[in-house]
């Protein structure tokens, strides 16, 4: 892969990520939303009780088989506009496009910004619950999140609505900038929608490890095709718990020491784990999905932080997940092979 490909992605998926969140939608890869009303259509006609672990595994290989048909277009137009491209600048271009389509890169970061300055707006508290849940305004923020994370996030109370909010942005940054750039670099765009594919069905269909075997394969693969990128997402957010306003390094080494407390890999894993012990705030907890489900994730943190935080501490989360990214995109530029 060129270091103009390399460019294109990071400009184009800043570039895309800003707009697309002015805007409202959901900070996740944009064409998702090709795959995902048709992955969780196939969910809910074929996940039904009563049914064997084994038959719902085997209905989730084929849900995912599912969406790597509807993959097979978007391929061969990619493929065509890789021929048909003049000069390997233009062949740069389409790979930067197609990375910016199928990935994230600050989209969380934004996302998470305009949630923390919803909040300072308001100056809400937890007891503002119901204000939250009817103002017009939070319903834009809060649904583009809904949607994306597929939390029902409305009814939250303001520090429930923060940890959650904060989980979905590490679980993109780290599945979907962290794990395409490594995709990205080995394969270059093709490489990217493949990857993204997989990760689309593992999030969606891993229902934070409550699938009940519906999402087993997929979040195998998920995690087995993210590994690369999650490790080196932790070394970032480590490096960054030194410079970082709000976040410490102390804690931030001692969860290494700590992984075993880490939440399961689709509830954000060490990832998220090495972020709450860094800024002292826990994070997760149970939730509700969007179509009523309810989990009861762990929570996230020693036992000595607070689940309840200002919204500033959005910012701080905010700035580590962005530093995160532009920091390794120019690590990345700066030893890329000439």
């Amino acid at each position: 892969m060129s270091v103009e490909a390399f460019i294109f992605a990071i400009l184009f998926s800043i570039a895309l990520g800003a707009l697309l969140t002015m805007l409202g939608r959901a900070p996740v890869p944009p064409l998702w939303a090709l795959f995902k009303p048709v992955i969780l259509f196939l969910e809910r006609k074929w996940h039904r009780e009563g049914r064997s672990r084994n038959d719902l595994v085997l209905r989730g290989v084929l849900t995912m088989g599912v969406s790597f048909l509807l993959l097979i277009p978007v391929f061969v137009l990619f493929q065509e506009l890789i021929t048909a491209a003049v000069d390997p600048l233009a062949v740069a271009l389409v790979h930067g496009a197609f990375f910016a389509l199928f990935a994230v890169s600050l989209a969380p970061s934004f996302a998470l910004f305009r949630l923390s300055r919803y909040f300072q707006r308001q100056g809400a508290s937890q007891k503002q619950t119901k204000k939250i849940a009817e103002n017009k305004e939070s319903h834009i923020v809060l649904r583009s999140l809904s949607r994306g994370s597929e939390i029902n996030l409305i009814p939250m109370d303001e520090a429930s609505i923060k940890r959650h909010a904060t989980g979905f942005g590490v679980q993109m940054t780290g599945r979907m900038f962290f794990g395409a750039l490594i995709w990205f670099l080995l394969f270059g765009g093709g490489g990217v929608m493949i990857y993204s594919v997989i990760q689309l069905n593992a999030y969606y269909l891993g229902r934070y490890g409550y699938h009940k075997g519906y999402g087993q394969f997929p979040v195998w693969l998920g995690k087995v095709t993210q590994w690369p990128g999650q490790m080196l997402f932790s070394v970032m957010l480590l490096l960054l718990s030194v410079v970082s306003p709000g976040l410490k390094t102390l804690p931030a080494v001692f969860a290494l020491a700590a992984q075993k407390l880490s939440p399961d890999w689709t509830q954000g894993g060490f990832p998220l784990f090495l972020l709450a012990q860094s800024a002292g705030y826990g994070l997760g907890g149970p939730l509700q999905s969007r179509d009523g489900r309810a989990y009861p994730c762990v929570w996230v943190g020693s036992g000595k932080t607070s689940a309840q935080f200002h919204h500033s501490q959005l910012y701080i989360f905010t700035i580590a997940l962005g530093l995160s990214v532009i920091l390794s995109a120019a690590l990345v530029f700066l030893f890329f092979p000439q």
